[in-house]
């Protein structure tokens, strides 16, 4: 009866674990910082070897997360709507983690991303910014999605995701940041202010205009394309959002207006690029004295308004601001409490109640 072939692991002081494992007639050996590890990687490769891939699954143990990460960059991230801004973060991250990246996909353990968690929200260096659970788990969700693509696409045999159960972190409340007393007034002065200066090719104060009326994101308003702009109709397709669904956007009166004075590009596009308005955002901020004010913030503020100001169900709203189930709005709802209060007013005068419900006890006869 043949045996079974299991491998062995030695314990060879501390955070090393030797492992051994003969596949293919010949053995193979790594040094692991823990038991799990190298466990890991016995069974990957016994498994593997029990395929007849061993040569693959070993060939794929050479592959670094640079190497992945520049792969993903150019088979993946260009098929998403989001491409330009993960290709800008991908490429800050192989730049800021260079240890790290230098590591084989194989030997990177949720220790690893345990340590990652670590330097990021915690950063040693005084002058670095923590990053925020929010931002956090969605650089390690790149990170697991690279391996989930190396798997299942590039035959990467035997990988094993180091993202694991505990690893991501608690995800922020959503931003509640909304324009104060004479912030929209500063802050359209100084893109009127940064135009005059520099004649950019996008008109900046226009886009922020258009945010504060339109709701839509800044990826939607880079995407927006005359030949989905129906002035008459006053709307505006949207081919392509972030939930995956198009949508129509009604517009308001002054917002047709203000689309019916630009001009058109020869791109096609309504305002430009999503990467230079952001740009453009950025430099305007610099002008003003204005704090912590986001460009999505815009799109926050602009469906408040739609709550505050506006007679439109939340059904209506959805469809204007393209949240998918109305549960997304709930954040809203304490914008409308006055207008509540007021028809629970009205209704009661037009019909009061018994006077059981208003006074309690029995009924008066």
């Amino acid at each position: 009866m043949a045996r079974k072939k299991t491998g062995s692991i030695r314990h060879r002081g501390p955070l090393q674990f030797r492992a051994a494992v003969t596949v293919g007639g010949r053995e193979k050996s790594k040094t692991f910082s823990t038991a799990g590890e190298a466990e890991a990687w016995i069974q990957g490769l016994l498994k593997a070897d029990a395929a007849n891939a061993a040569n693959a699954w070993l060939a794929s143990q050479e592959v670094t997360l640079r190497a992945g990460f520049k792969r993903y960059l150019a088979e993946i991230t260009p098929q998403k709507k989001s491409a330009a801004s993960e290709k800008r973060l991908i490429e800050a991250f192989l730049a800021r983690e260079a240890v790290l990246c230098e590591k084989p996909l194989c030997d990177i353990a949720p220790s690893d991303m345990k340590a990652l968690v670590q330097r990021r929200m915690k950063p040693s260096d005084p002058v670095e910014k923590p990053i925020t659970g929010s931002t956090m788990n969605r650089e390690l969700a790149r990170i697991s999605h690279l391996y989930t693509v190396a798997v299942a696409e590039w035959e990467y045999v035997g990988l094993v995701n180091p993202i694991t159960r505990g690893i991501r972190r608690r995800e922020n409340k959503p931003r509640e940041r909304r324009l104060e007393i004479g912030e929209e007034e500063k802050l359209l002065e100084a893109a009127r202010s940064y135009e005059l200066d520099c004649a950019p090719e996008i008109p900046i104060s226009a886009v922020i205009r258009f945010a504060l009326g339109s709701s839509m994101r800044l990826s939607e308003i880079g995407r927006c394309e005359w030949k989905h702009v129906d002035l008459e109709q006053a709307t505006i397709l949207l081919p392509a959002t972030k939930n995956g669904s198009a949508r129509t956007v009604a517009l308001w009166p002054h917002l047709v207006r203000l689309l019916s004075t630009l001009a058109r590009r020869n791109d096609g596009l309504v305002f430009g690029p999503t990467e230079s308005i952001r740009l453009m955002f950025t430099r305007v901020m610099a002008r003003t004295d204005i704090k912590g004010l986001r460009f999505h913030d815009l799109r926050h503020e602009a469906i408040s308004r739609f709550f505050e100001r506006t007679s439109l169900s939340d059904m209506e709203i959805a469809a204007i601001s393209g949240h998918k189930t109305l549960s997304m709005l709930k954040r809203y709802a304490h914008l409308r409490a006055n207008k509540l209060a007021m028809k629970l007013a009205t209704s009661e005068a037009a019909e009061p109640l018994p006077l059981t419900t208003v006074m309690g006890g029995s009924p008066v006869h």
